[in-house]
C-alpha cells in the first residue's frame, strides 16, 4: 500500500513538473527543462504502461494526458518536410558541422572522419582556437577556399569549402559580445547563390547567460530575416533544442525551417551520456528553396559534441 501511494505521489510530482515546463508563458528555467522532451516522454510512457497494467482508470487518464503532452513536443519533427516544386533542377551540397571543443588536444579523429566522408563540400568548425586551427592546417590541401576566424575561448570558427565563397565577414551581433559569420556562395554546377550564416550561441548556464542566449537567438533571427531574399542557411551550436519555445520563435522570425524535419531525431550533445539522453543542440536551418535530403549524427571524434553531416539540395 505504501509503495502504491509513493508511486502515485511520484507521478503527481512528475505531472506538476510537466505542467511547469509546458506552461503558457515559458521562462528561462522552463525553457531549459524543455530540452529534455524525449526523456519526459519516456518517463510518461513508463507511468502510463504501469497504470494500464494495474488497471488504475483515474491514473490511466492522467498519465495519458502527460504522454500526449510530451509526445507533442517532438513527434511533429517526424513529419516529412515539404519539397520545393523545382527541387529536381537543384544542386546538391554536403555540409559537415562540428563544435570541436576548444580544449581538445588531438584532432586526428576529426581529420580521419572528414577524409572518410570524402571531404564534404563545406566544413564548419566551431570553438576553433588558433592552436586547433594549426593542427587542422592539412585541410587547406583539400579545400581551396578557407576562412580562419579562430580565437582563444569557445567562440572561434573555421570555414573550409570546395565551393567558392565571397563577401565573407565576421560581424558583432547586436548588444551581445558574440559574433556571427556570413558568406555568399554559388553552387558549382548551376551557380545557384546561397548565403551561409554561422553562429554559436551563448551557453545558458545561469540567469544572466540564459537571458543573453535568449537575446542572441532573437537577434540572429533578425539578421537572417534582414538578408535580402534568397537561399539562406543558418548553421551552428545554438545551445537550444527543437523542443524549445525560443527555437520555435527563431524559426518563425527568421523564416527558416529545421533541416531535422522528417529526419531521425538524434542528439549531438553531450557525448559522455547514453544516446537516449543526448540533446540536439547543433542545427542547420534552411530557407524555403532548400531541402534536406539526408542528415546524420556522426560518430564520436573526441569532442563533447558529435559532428552532423547534412546533404541538402538547393532549388534553382
Amino acid at each position: 500500500m505504501i509503495a502504491v501511494i509513493t508511486f502515485n505521489l511520484s507521478f503527481l510530482i512528475f505531472t506538476g513538473v510537466i505542467g511547469y515546463v509546458y506552461q503558457m508563458k515559458p521562462n528561462g528555467y522552463s525553457e531549459l527543462a524543455s530540452h529534455f522532451a524525449l526523456f519526459f516522454f519516456m518517463i510518461s510512457s513508463i507511468y502510463f504502461s504501469l497504470y494500464v497494467f494495474y488497471n488504475n482508470k483515474i491514473f490511466i487518464a492522467l498519465s495519458l494526458t502527460t504522454l500526449i503532452v510530451t509526445a507533442y513536443q517532438w513527434m511533429p519533427l517526424l513529419l516529412p518536410a515539404s519539397e520545393p516544386k523545382n527541387i529536381n533542377q537543384g544542386d546538391e551540397v554536403s555540409i559537415l558541422q562540428l563544435n570541436i571543443w576548444c580544449y581538445m588536444d588531438d584532432v586526428k579523429e576529426v581529420l580521419n572522419y572528414i577524409e572518410e566522408k570524402e571531404y564534404p563540400d563545406i566544413v564548419v568548425i566551431q570553438e576553433a582556437t588558433p592552436e586547433l586551427a594549426d593542427k587542422l592546417r592539412s585541410l587547406k590541401d583539400k579545400y581551396t577556399y578557407t576562412f580562419d576566424a579562430s580565437e582563444h575561448g569557445a567562440f572561434g570558427m573555421l570555414l573550409y569549402s570546395r565551393i567558392p565563397f565571397s563577401n565573407v565577414q565576421r560581424k558583432k551581433l547586436g548588444k551581445s559580445f558574440n559574433q556571427y559569420t556570413v558568406a555568399d556562395f554559388k553552387t558549382l554546377k548551376n551557380s545557384i547563390p546561397f548565403t551561409l550564416i554561422e553562429f554559436h550561441a551563448f551557453s545558458p548556464a545561469g540567469d544572466r547567460s540564459m537571458n543573453i542566449r535568449k537575446q542572441e537567438l532573437e537577434e540572429i533571427s533578425q539578421v537572417v530575416f534582414n538578408i535580402p531574399d534568397g537561399n539562406k542557411i543558418l548553421i551552428g551550436d545554438l545551445n537550444t533544442t527543437p523542443y524549445s519555445p525560443y527555437f520555435a520563435e527563431l524559426l518563425k522570425n527568421s523564416g527558416l525551417t529545421n533541416s531535422m524535419q522528417g529526419q531521425r531525431i538524434q542528439g549531438s550533445w553531450p557525448t559522455f551520456v547514453p544516446f537516449f539522453l543526448r540533446i540536439p543542440l547543433d542545427h542547420l536551418l534552411v530557407s524555403d528553396n532548400i531541402h534536406a535530403i539526408n542528415q546524420e549524427v556522426c560518430p564520436h571524434v573526441g569532442s563533447d559534441h558529435l559532428p552532423i553531416l547534412t546533404r541538402i539540395k538547393i532549388a534553382r
